[in-house]
C-alpha cells in the first residue's frame, strides 16, 4: 500500500516532514479523513488537532494546527498553516494566562471587530492545545 508523504509550512518554513498512512486535519467545518491515493483536494484549514499516523507506529502523531489551507495530491499531503504547536513545545502557563484575556475580549468585544475574531481564533486554538495536552 502507498504511504502520504506530510509535509506542514509555516511562515517560518518548513516545521514538520513525514510519511504518513493516514492523516485526519481540522477543517473549517469538521475533520477532513485523508487516505493513500486520495482525491485531488484543496480547501481551507480551521484550527484544530491534526492526527496522522506515521509509517512505522500504531500511535497516532497529533499537534495543533491553526488555520490555513491544504492540497492533496499524488499521495502528498501539502498544508500552509498560519502555526502549529507541537505537545512538548507547548508553554501551559503561558497558555493559561492567555485564555482569561482572550475570553474578556470575545465577551466585551464587537464581533466582527479584528480584535474579537483574533480572541476568538486564539481561544479556539487555546481549546485545541487542551485536547493535545488531554491525549
Amino acid at each position: 500500500m502507498a504511504n502520504l508523504t506530510l509535509e506542514i509550512f509555516t511562515p517560518a518554513g518548513l516545521a514538520l516532514q513525514d510519511s504518513a498512512s493516514q492523516v485526519t486535519l481540522p477543517a473549517e467545518n469538521g475533520e477532513i479523513g485523508i487516505l493513500p491515493d486520495h482525491i485531488r483536494y484543496t480547501g481551507l484549514l480551521g484550527t484544530g488537532l491534526l492526527e496522522y499516523y506515521s509509517t512505522d507506529e500504531k500511535k497516532p502523531k497529533r499537534l495543533v494546527l491553526s488555520g490555513g489551507f491544504t492540497n492533496v495530491s499524488e499521495n502528498k499531503v501539502t498544508i500552509l498553516a498560519d502555526s502549529i504547536d507541537l505537545l512538548d513545545e507547548v508553554d501551559r502557563n503561558n497558555y493559561a494566562e492567555k485564555r482569561s484575556e482572550y475570553t474578556e475580549l470575545v465577551a466585551n468585544g464587537v464581533y466582527d471587530e479584528p480584535e474579537c475574531v483574533h480572541a476568538r481564533t486564539q481561544l479556539a486554538r487555546i481549546e485545541a492545545i487542551d485536547k493535545l495536552i488531554s491525549h
